[in-house]
């Protein structure tokens, strides 16, 4: 768990260069003032998301596929309501903003969902009792 909270940002940085890199192989305006706030929010909702993992991480797999989906419906809400307070909150924030939110929010959603289904895999399986 602990290298998946050191990957997010890491990976956020691939994205970034890249994106930058995109922009100046195509003389376009990175937008960085957008961009700051469009990583930070996905930081913060990846972050996150990881917490029911980590709550989850002695149980078997029925327990972790459920910190799973919940971690990605938390990265989702939290990634929307917080760029949705950026939008209102942050001044001179323009349409480049939500352009550089997509990249971040789906890459780092492809690494978080790798992520849990590596867990789900490594958790021992579901003992079924027998009844009565």
């Amino acid at each position: 768990m602990i290298r998946a909270i050191l990957l997010i940002p890491v990976w956020l940085g691939l994205v970034a260069g890249a994106g930058i890199g995109i922009c100046a192989a195509t003389k376009v305006d990175p937008h960085f003032r957008a961009m700051i706030p469009a990583a930070i929010i996905c930081l913060l909702a990846d972050e996150l998301a990881i917490v029911p993992l980590i709550m989850a991480r002695s149980g078997n797999q029925l327990v972790v596929s459920q910190a799973g989906l919940l971690g990605t419906i938390m990265q989702m809400l939290l990634a929307v309501a917080l760029a949705g307070g950026a939008m209102l909150f942050v001044p001179r924030l323009d349409h480049s903003f939500v352009f550089w939110l997509f990249p971040f929010y789906f890459t780092s959603l492809i690494l978080l969902v790798v992520m849990f289904v590596r867990a789900i895999r490594r958790a021992p399986l579901a003992t079924q009792t027998p009844t009565s």
